[in-house]
């Protein structure tokens, strides 16, 4: 049995490796071009984030959709009863890498606009620091306990 494993295992990996292969590089190239969609929109929801954020995400997109393409070359120039250049894991990690990468960056929140506080607006007032205490609006007689029935 160790001796049919020992040269089975090796075929079935490389037909396993031949058969991930091309849906793992689609995947890949499909996140590559949502990325670079992504970071090169003038959409509205990507306009807060600085130009130097979205041209470092565009440059690894860049490096990644290279070394896909030079290692797709260099896996259609073995033949298939060789061990594979490019495994499906490989690419499946570069992935995640791209993915942990962009996805901080370009799903920063807008920030929130500042408050411009307007000068007698609303007519309550906030206290400015903690031991101011806000104008009393009008003086309040404080509320005497009411008589209650004991039995």
């Amino acid at each position: 049995m160790d001796a049919l494993k020992k040269t089975g295992d090796p075929i079935w990996f490389r037909w396993k490796e031949s058969e991930e292969r091309p849906r793992a590089i689609a995947q890949l190239r499909e996140t590559l071009n949502s990325l670079m969609s992504q970071a090169t929109s003038g959409e509205e929801k990507y306009a807060h984030i600085e130009e130097k954020d979205k041209q470092s995400v565009v440059e690894r997109v860049a490096t990644v959709q290279k070394w896909l393409e030079d290692q797709s070359v260099r896996q259609m120039e073995k033949p298939k009863n060789v061990n594979p250049v490019l495994t499906s894991a490989e690419i499946q990690k570069k992935r995640d890498e791209i993915i942990y990468f962009a996805t901080p960056i370009l799903s920063r929140p807008k920030p929130k606009p500042p408050v411009i506080p307007t000068p007698g607006g609303s007519g309550t007032q906030t206290p400015k620091s903690g031991t101011e205490t806000p104008a009393p609006e009008a003086e309040k007689k404080p509320e005497e306990p009411s008589e209650m029935d004991v039995d």
